[in-house]
C-alpha cells in the first residue's frame, strides 16, 4: 500500500493549551496529501491515554476526517524527555515520502505543503530541503525572520551557528534517516542540530534551501530549550566537539574552534552558578 507524500512528525509534551493552533495551522493547508504522528512523551504530566483522547478530540474538531493520524507513546528511557528520542519514534511509525516536522510551539504558513511539493516536484535529485522562518515572542510581542541563502548554507557555518536550521522548517526524505542514522539519542537537546552536522558531512546528498517564509516559530517561555539552559549548553559543546572531524583543520580553524568552546564553557558556568540559581530563588518567593 503506497503512503502518503508527506509525514507530519509532531514531537509532544504538556502543550495541550497550543493544540488548536497547531492543528488550525495545518487545516489551513491546500495540500492534503499527509499524514499526522504524534509522539507522546511518557514524562508528560498527564497519563498517556488522558493525553491521547485530547488529541483525538482536537483532531476531531479540526481536521478533515479523511487524514490519517496516529498517536503513539514513546516510552521512558534515561534520557527522558529527548525530542530526537520522539522523532525517531514518529519516523518509525509513519510511512510517508518525505518528512516534515512540526514541534507544538510551532505553526505552518497555509501554504507550507503546497510550496514544499512543488519545490521537490522541481527539485527531486535534492534530499533535505530548509526554508526561512519567522521568531515570533508571545510575551515581548517581538519578532523577526531567521533567513539566509544557499550561499550561506555550509558545514562550518552551521557548526559555528551562522545559519540555523529549525526541524519545523526543514524537509527530508525519508531514506535520507537510513543514509545518516537517526537522531542521536546520546543528547537531551541539540539533536537536530547534530543530525544536520551530520548531513552536510556527507557528501553524496544534497541540501537546498528555499528563500521563503513557510513556518512561525512562537516563543513563550515554556520552550523545553528555555529551560535548564546550562543543561542544554553542555549538550551543545559535546556536540559541537563530536563534529569537529568534519572541520579542515588549520590555525585559523583551531583559533575559531577554542574560542567558540571558551564562549560555551563560559555561558555554562555563568547560567548554572548565578542566572539560574537566582530564577530559582525569585520564583521561589
Amino acid at each position: 500500500m503506497q503512503g502518503p507524500f508527506f509525514s507530519i512528525v509532531i514531537p509532544f509534551k504538556d502543550r495541550e493549551e497550543l493544540l488548536s493552533k497547531l492543528l488550525n495551522s495545518i487545516k489551513s493547508q491546500t495540500f492534503h496529501d499527509y499524514e499526522i504522528i504524534f509522539a507522546v512523551d511518557a514524562y508528560s504530566k498527564l497519563p498517556f491515554e488522558k493525553t491521547k483522547l485530547i488529541i483525538e478530540k482536537n483532531i476531531e474538531n479540526t481536521l478533515h476526517k479523511n487524514i490519517n493520524t496516529q498517536v503513539v507513546e514513546i516510552p521512558k528511557s534515561e534520557n527522558q524527555g529527548s525530542s530526537g528520542r520522539s522523532r525517531n519514534y514518529a519516523i518509525d511509525a509513519s510511512s510517508g515520502k518525505w518528512l516534515l516536522f512540526l514541534d507544538s510551539d510551532d505553526i505552518f504558513m497555509p501554504s507550507k505543503l503546497i510550496k514544499m511539493f512543488n519545490i521537490i516536484s522541481t527539485f527531486p535529485e535534492y534530499d533535505f530541503f530548509t526554508h526561512n522562518f519567522i521568531q515570533k515572542n508571545n510575551v515581548s510581542g517581538a519578532e523577526y525572520e531567521v533567513k539566509f541563502t544557499n550561499d550561506d548554507v555550509s558545514f562550518q557555518n552551521l557548526l559555528f551557528l551562522k545559519i540555523h536550521f529549525l526541524p519545523s522548517a526543514s524537509c527530508v526524505k525519508r531514506e535520507s534517516f537510513y543514509d545518516i542514522g537517526y537522531f542521536s539519542e546520546r543528547f537531551k537537546r541539540g539533536q537536530d542540530w547534530d543530525w544536520y552536522l551530520r548531513f552536510l558531512k556527507t557528501k553524496a546528498l544534497q541540501h537546498y534551501h528555499v528563500n521563503s517564509v513557510l513556518t512561525v516559530r512562537l516563543i513563550d517561555g515554556q520552550n523545553s530549550s528555555d529551560k535548564n539552559f546550562s543543561s542544554n549548553l553542555s549538550d551543545k559543546r559535546r556536540i559541537f566537539i563530536s563534529n569537529l572531524d568534519g572541520v579542515d583543520i588549520n590555525l585559523k580553524t583551531i583559533f575559531r574552534s577554542s574560542g567558540f568552546l571558551l564562549k560555551l564553557s563560559y555561558q555554562i558556568l555563568l547560567y548554572k552558578f548565578i542566572i539560574e540559581p537566582l530564577r530559582h530563588i525569585f520564583k521561589g518567593q
